[in-house]
């Protein structure tokens, strides 16, 4: 019961922030690349939920073959990379930090302690697509201060990614080791969070394009 509704709940925000989206592209008389690329990341996301949420109805139980959903969320993280790209100042493309290093060598890690219970290629993918996903975010984080002024609007959406990416790697973490379909089960309440920051992302992004 408790995954049906963190299911829904994630189905609903989803749902929203692709709308969300939609109307900005519609209103907007300008070409905004982001909130393509947002309702693009939102949408796919709430596909690959749509897939669960149909399994637990049909079935009552989590599916067993979750590439389908997957492959949903992958490109969900894959446009939010794309989106990061889109708003962040063309100053930081050369921006070198050796502490940069560390986050390769943390997915990688991930990766392998993955592998003991998912097969290898989606892990590989996962790995790569959030090493793209969190350079591209500390990246954003530390040009900031190394910038104009006004890059300083775009932090809120840095750090709302960033939130996203850890509570991606803490529920895939502690699915690993699945406590139940309970209240108790930390996975629902990081999952929860996944879903607050696509209500949170829209405002973000405003804010970070200054429209």
């Amino acid at each position: 019961m408790i995954e049906r509704i963190d299911n829904l709940i994630q189905l609903l925000t989803t749902a929203v922030c692709t709308v969300i989206c939609i109307r900005r592209m519609l209103l907007s008389r300008e070409r905004e690349y982001g909130w393509f690329f947002l309702g693009l990341s939102s949408f796919v996301f709430f596909l690959g939920d749509l897939y669960v949420q149909l399994y637990l109805e049909f079935y009552d139980k989590t599916p067993h073959y979750t590439n389908i959903s997957y492959l949903g969320w992958y490109a969900g993280y894959l446009f939010l990379f794309l989106l990061l790209s889109d708003i962040q100042d063309a100053r930081c493309a050369g921006y070198r930090n050796r502490l940069l290093w560390l986050i390769p060598v943390f997915t990688t890690g991930m990766c392998i302690f993955y592998m003991q219970w998912d097969t290898p290629l989606g892990c590989i993918v996962h790995a790569v697509v959030m090493t793209m996903l969190l350079l591209r975010t500390f990246i954003g984080l530390l040009c900031i201060r190394k910038t104009e002024p006004e890059s300083a609007r775009k932090r809120m959406l840095y750090l709302c990614v960033l939130v996203v990416c850890a509570a991606e790697y803490i529920t895939s973490t502690v699915s690993c080791f699945w406590m139940g379909d309970t209240l108790s089960n930390p996975y629902f309440w990081f999952d929860g969070v996944i879903s607050f920051s696509f209500l949170v992302l829209p405002a973000a992004l405003k804010k970070a394009v200054g429209k």
